[in-house]
């Protein structure tokens, strides 16, 4: 095998959502697609997904040939996954595929290399691609800052931060204020 792909599952299985418009996806699905493109690629892949592992039959049955699946609980997937970049001794043939910030950072700073959950569903399903570049008018690759699809689900993803009247009226609330400046 080349590379050693560590995946964010739930990242992906949301990224893939959002590159609709067709049925969502499930975990199961997620793996096999993945395992054709892992196949075709002479890759192993390592998928993190959070929480508990289903049933013992069914967490056996989606890790086959190339491809590993973890379930990551009690910890979170991100701790799992960071923990693997760290220990890793071969980092310049990991790639890490998440939306996630602190991995991404993670990844970075290991010198691994990083591919966004959404760049990764358009490599691994072309369909959903060309799908939602055609239902956005976008003409621009999904990676592209400017590229419309993109920067709505950036802003979509996380809530604005808090006004400075708002981190006053919590530090208030929870009776850590000073009275000073936010």
């Amino acid at each position: 095998m080349h590379q050693h792909v560590i995946i964010d599952g739930n990242n992906l299985l949301h990224a893939a959502h959002a590159r609709g418009p067709r049925q969502p996806i499930g975990r199961e699905t997620l793996v096999r697609r993945i395992e054709s493109w892992a196949k075709g690629h002479r890759s192993a892949v390592t998928i993190v997904f959070d929480g508990p592992s289903p049933r013992p039959g069914l967490a056996r049955q989606m890790t086959s040939g190339p491809v590993t699946v973890l379930f990551s609980a009690p910890e979170s997937a991100d701790d799992v996954i960071i923990r693997m970049i760290r220990d890793e001794f071969r980092r310049a043939a990991l790639r890490i595929v998440t939306g996630d910030t602190a991995i991404a950072y993670e990844a970075r700073n290991c010198r691994c290399a990083h591919v966004d959950a959404t760049a990764f569903v358009d490599e691994l399903m072309p369909d959903r691609a060309d799908a939602a570049r055609r239902a956005t008018g976008a003409t621009s690759s999904p990676d592209d800052d400017r590229n419309p699809a993109r920067a709505t689900a950036a802003r979509d993803d996380k809530p604005p931060p808090p006004t400075a009247d708002e981190s006053r009226e919590w530090l208030d609330l929870f009776g850590l204020s000073d009275g000073g400046d936010v």
